[in-house]
């Protein structure tokens, strides 16, 4: 019975490590994410002015 209760305590520290993981990482690819679309838009903006 003790055996199970490890098993769970380790499989709920795994889970929160890759929880951790994921929200860290998370927040940084959403920001390269905005950044890169507001520079695509910001160079799409001014593409057509540029040819005029």
């Amino acid at each position: 019975m003790c055996r199970t209760h490890t098993f769970g305590a380790d499989l709920h520290s795994r889970g929160q490590s890759a929880l951790e993981y994921l929200v860290t990482y998370g927040w940084a690819i959403l920001a390269i994410v905005i950044i890169g679309a507001a520079l695509s838009a910001r160079t799409l903006q001014s593409t057509p002015e540029a040819m005029r």
